[in-house]
């Protein structure tokens, strides 16, 4: 797996729930971009049920008042589940991959479930798909990075990070000519 792929897929699996401690994968993260120096500040102390609480508040639809909802129908058209969702899905379904609700129990759109079916491609260096991807589908990062990088040290340096990945992959010779 490419270090590109890799941190993709690193900030995909941050970016879903919290079902374990995280700091290991920060670790890996910004070693793959950075400095591993900066994994305490990033955290901020935070353990497991800090980290689960935190991500409950910033990106839980469910309990209402949420600024940054982690979905691209969210940023795109202000639902959720709208048409950029099933969109989405059928782009999965004609890059031969079957998305399973059950299994990843959250939309097709959100950010977690996009940004690792990047990874996916990126690694299988499908180009073409994966600068479509990036093009129909990733470019509500930026909003959701501005909406979240003053509220969160964690989730705002981990959207920092993709930000840059995603950008690396537009500017890179292959979507030259797709953007």
């Amino acid at each position: 797996m490419s270090e590109l792929s890799e941190a993709l897929g690193i900030c995909a699996d941050l970016l879903y729930y919290p079902e374990r401690d995280i700091s290991d994968d920060i670790k890996k993260l910004l070693s793959l971009v950075g400095s591993t120096e900066k994994v305490n500040e990033v955290l901020e102390g935070k353990g497991l049920s800090d980290l689960q609480s935190h991500y409950i508040s910033m990106f839980d639809v469910k309990f209402g008042g949420v600024e940054c909802a982690p979905y691209e129908s969210w940023w795109l058209n202000k639902r959720l589940m709208g048409n950029k969702a099933l969109s989405v899905e059928r782009f999965y379904e004609e890059c031969g991959f079957k998305y399973n609700k059950d299994e990843f129990k959250m939309p097709p759109d959100h950010i977690s479930i996009e940004s690792g079916f990047l990874s996916l491609l990126v690694e299988e260096k499908r180009f073409k798909e994966s600068c479509k991807m990036i093009k129909d589908h990733l470019e509500w990062v930026n909003k959701f990075y501005n909406c979240v990088k003053d509220r969160s040290k964690v989730y705002g340096e981990i959207l920092s990070i993709l930000v840059i990945l995603l950008n690396k992959i537009k500017r890179g010779k292959v979507c030259l000519s797709e953007f």
